[in-house]
């Protein structure tokens, strides 16, 4: 096994714990497991190389005005963790901790990013575990010292990372929810930056008019009247000098606006009269071809149900976990 350079676990210290001003990066495992101490008071060069740091129950109370707090540093510092707990057999309690430590110390911003980044660790933790015989292998193999044992395991590790239909199969419901995941850590950031979704949102909706302005040139957007959209539904030509006439019997009648319709087809509960007044209908002259047009539209509406869903949950919390 590694050499030990200091067990504290389950150690108690009430006041402060000092790990700094190291001569040395220490040459050996840091077990401070289900250790308790005041302030942590530490910085980057005196703890242990990636995979020898054990801090899984790891508390303290607050980090000392002398620890950097810089995002990385402290990335980098949960990162080397012994190996394991940073993969299949992932523990959140280091990050959580510190999580906890940076929003009572008012870093609301850097508390959010290991927030996000514990996720981000979660989300690779529960694909590796819906292959349920590859983490046992691994933790065989950390503890075996037979050389012919060590090969045995593996082999038996690259039979289960080899494909199989039969095993993906299994593995489906896994994979679609690692894909939901990660579409929803870009999107609102898990629910702690709401501000991502109004940005994607305004995205969507930017382009959603450039496709409803060609559409319209095209006579594929028409008022919601019984004969000029009939007429549109027939592929007629005269579609938009319908339009036209249609503009000049009925001068009030609100003029299509690109931006406001796409507005008024993603944002639900807002009415900016624009889906009122006119349709949209499938033509020849349709920008994506016969029928895609109307295709995308119930897509474009679906997808804002979607976004104000998630927003919604993100600003109230409901999907931070």
């Amino acid at each position: 096994g590694d050499q030990i350079a200091i067990v504290l676990e389950a150690a108690k210290i009430e006041e402060s714990f000092f790990w700094r001003h190291m001569e040395r990066t220490p040459n050996g495992v840091v077990d401070l497991t289900n250790a308790s101490v005041g302030t942590l008071i530490d910085d980057r060069r005196s703890w242990p190389k990636p995979g020898l740091l054990y801090i899984a129950g790891f508390k303290y109370s607050h980090l000392g005005a002398n620890s950097n707090p810089n995002y990385f540093d402290r990335v980098e510092w949960l990162e080397r963790q012994y190996s394991p707990h940073l993969d299949y057999d992932f523990r959140p309690q280091p990050f959580e901790q510190l999580y906890s430590v940076l929003s009572i110390s008012c870093r609301d911003d850097m508390a959010i990013k290991i927030a996000i980044k514990k996720l981000d660790y979660q989300r690779r933790a529960n694909l590796l575990r819906s292959n349920a015989e590859l983490p046992s292998l691994l933790n065989a193999k950390k503890f075996a010292t037979n050389v012919v044992d060590i090969l045995i395991i593996n082999q038996k590790i690259k039979e289960a990372k080899r494909f199989s239909i039969a095993r993906s199969l299994v593995r489906v419901p896994s994979y679609a929810r690692w894909i939901w995941s990660c579409l929803f850590g870009v999107i609102c950031g898990y629910g702690y930056r709401p501000e991502r979704c109004l940005f994607v949102s305004l995205i969507l909706m930017l382009f959603g008019s450039l496709i409803f302005a060609f559409n319209f040139e095209r006579g594929n957007i028409v008022p919601s009247t019984s004969n000029v959209v009939t007429s549109a539904w027939n592929g007629e030509s005269e579609s938009l000098r319908s339009i036209d006439v249609f503009y000049n019997t009925a001068p009030r009648y609100p003029k299509f606006n690109a931006i406001a319709f796409s507005a008024d087809a993603f944002i639900p509960f807002v009415d900016l009269e624009q889906e009122k007044h006119w349709s949209l209908v499938s033509s020849k002259r349709s920008v994506f071809g016969s029928s895609m047009t109307l295709w995308f539209y119930w897509a474009f509406v679906l997808s804002g149900w979607l976004f104000t869903a998630i927003f919604a949950a993100s600003v109230s919390g409901i999907v931070r976990k």
